[in-house]
């Protein structure tokens, strides 16, 4: 994005942010291919990672709950704990049912700088099952 684009001209230096620009411009293949332009290079392990909702924002709205006797929620330790939990186990079965599916899989991509100029990019994959 361009506001990410920005910031990094801002830390870095224009050149150096146009130098890489244009280095992988040089590499892309021009086939257009969506394989090949996400294809892994190298042998680098994919990472994932989530956060918790920690914002103030968010804690406001969980300290409202709380201010309501008829309902409970756990605490945000709980929560991370559960999500890193449940990605565990869940991972590898995803993993092989997208592997294995046989019919066409819809992958969808957006970005966004936070106010704060913290990048963040989310993927998804849609299917009919």
């Amino acid at each position: 994005t361009s506001n990410l684009k920005k910031h990094a001209k801002q830390c870095w230096g224009s050149n150096v942010v146009d130098g890489h620009i244009k280095e992988i411009a040089a590499d892309a293949s021009c086939d257009g291919s969506i394989f090949v332009a996400f294809t892994r290079s190298g042998q680098h392990p994919i990472n994932v990672s989530y956060c918790t909702h920690t914002k103030p924002e968010f804690r406001c709205v969980l300290d409202i709950i709380s201010r309501l006797p008829s309902l409970t929620y756990c605490s945000l330790s709980t929560v991370a704990h559960d999500l890193k939990a449940l990605y565990e186990r869940s991972a590898d079965r995803i993993k092989k049912f997208l592997t294995e599916y046989d019919g066409h899989l819809s992958f969808a991509t957006d970005a966004w700088t936070s106010p704060n100029h913290r990048a963040f990019v989310a993927w998804t994959v849609h299917l009919q099952y």
